[in-house]
């Protein structure tokens, strides 16, 4: 018995002094190797889960590819849907751009690169998976983009569109789905789209468009055009910027009050719907197709400016110095000069001019064209129009330091006025290279500068 053990003991011994045998090697192809560090894990999880077949991207037709596979794309892909095709999961390493007329059927659409999915055109249909993926798992059902998702038409039904780790727009097209989340905010500005929720951490902006969600919430919110209609608006700094040209229509005479939307009576309410306001115009030199279309409403509705006559606005006339002015000071709310008394010699007390240019010498708005003079009826230019706005704004940063104007030298007394001005969008220049800082300003540009800085 003591020989059996002293056997057994030393042939235990001999196995532990063995050297140790490597584990065998996880099953994963070569070429998930050598995919960028950041689109590894997911496509190594997607060829776990479904098997997914490398192919070379570009441009791909939906015939030339097996229904019923799961593929990923080793680059920037546009997928045309030149006829139905029904997968299990397609990844593209790069952006994936889907455009056609057939549908496509996945479980997931996944782009795992800076770039987003972007879809043009067709119909993309995700169904509800029977066995969604557990909590924790990178992969999601639905449309996801780790450069974003952007929809310019075509119909999109799936239960989540997820920009990850950027934004999601909507430009075009319809949408149902049971979740938006996009953690650089949530664009619209067409589109029709039906969700359960639209979450976008950095904000939701609805510039046009319908949107239709049982909630939607984020940093802030902004409504500047399109129909919206919710149960719940939440946001993390309580603020609803409902911008004209838009209103509160349900409920009737509801508004936005402490962090919550309630009625006439100050109760409040389980739905809300806010919508574009239909203002009469009886202008016939303007057109809805113009740049100006929106400002110039705006202009009228909030009394900045009007016609100049029942039937003419005038778009292209050049604005005066005395009419800048005038429109600024009724954009702030025509306040109420504290001076009484005007320095300019060519400015009558009396004048329908004399208040706005009391403030705006107040404000240090502008200083005339002169010790005694500020040349009403001169022509107002583009460099001194923006130069007013940004005086009026406190004279702030430019923050872009935008140096994309040839025309605008960098010691140019009007150049950090125009450097704010395009840096915060309320100009685009009048070309990419050119402001045009001489040129006369319309009545079209100033009620658009305007329009842009107050909105």
């Amino acid at each position: 018995m003591k020989r059996m053990l002293a056997m057994l003991l030393c042939a235990l011994l001999a196995l532990a002094l063995l050297p140790a045998v490597p584990a065998a090697a996880a099953d994963v192809p070569a070429w998930l190797e050598g995919l960028p560090d950041g689109a590894q894990s997911l496509c190594e999880e997607l060829y776990q889960d479904y098997g997914c077949v490398l192919h070379a991207g570009g441009n791909v037709r939906a015939s030339e590819l097996e229904s019923g596979g799961a593929y990923t794309f080793a680059d920037d892909t546009l997928l045309i849907l030149d006829a139905d095709l029904r997968v299990k999961a397609l990844c593209a390493v790069g952006g994936l751009t889907i455009r056609g007329d057939a549908c496509l059927t996945a479980e997931i659409l996944y782009a795992c690169w800076d770039a987003p999915i972007c879809v043009e055109s067709g119909t993309i249909v995700c169904p509800v998976m029977d066995d969604p993926p557990q909590p924790g798992k990178i992969v999601q059902n639905g449309l996801c983009g780790l450069g974003g998702v952007v929809i310019e038409g075509g119909s999109v039904r799936c239960p989540v569109i997820s920009g990850c780790g950027e934004l999601v727009a909507v430009t075009g097209g319809t949408v149902r789905t049971d979740d938006i989340h996009a953690i650089l905010g949530y664009y619209q500005r067409g589109g029709e789209v039906e969700a359960g929720s639209v979450w976008g951490r950095e904000g939701v902006s609805v510039s046009g468009g319908t949107l239709t969600a049982g909630r939607i919430c984020g940093m802030n919110a902004s409504f500047t055009g399109g129909i919206i209609t919710a149960d719940a608006v939440e946001t993390e700094w309580g603020e609803v910027l409902i911008r004209f040209p838009m209103a509160i229509t349900e409920p009737e005479n509801g508004q936005y009050l402490g962090g919550a939307f309630v009625d006439a009576d100050g109760n409040p309410v389980s739905r809300v719907r806010i919508e574009r306001l239909e203002i009469p115009v009886p202008f016939t030199d303007v057109s809805e197709k113009e740049y100006y279309y929106d400002p110039m409403l705006w202009a009228i509705y909030t009394g900045v400016t009007k016609g100049v006559s029942e039937t003419r606005f005038a778009p292209e006339r050049e604005c005066t110095r005395a009419e800048a002015v005038t429109f600024l000071w009724r954009a702030f709310g025509c306040p109420e000069p504290e001076r009484t008394d005007l320095k300019f010699a060519d400015v009558a007390p009396g004048a329908w001019y004399a208040d706005a240019v009391r403030w705006a010498v107040e404000r240090g708005v502008t200083l005339g064209t002169s010790e005694t003079a500020f040349s009403p009826n001169k022509c107002c230019t583009r460099a001194e129009i923006v130069t007013l706005l940004w005086r009026s704004a406190g004279s702030p940063d430019g923050g872009a330091h935008f140096d994309g104007f040839a025309d605008v030298p960098a010691g140019a007394w009007f150049a950090g006025a125009v450097d704010w001005a395009a840096g915060y969008g309320v100009t685009n220049g009048t070309s990419d290279t050119a402001f045009s800082p001489d040129l006369p300003c319309t009545r079209a540009q100033i009620v658009t500068f305007l329009y842009r800085l107050f909105n």
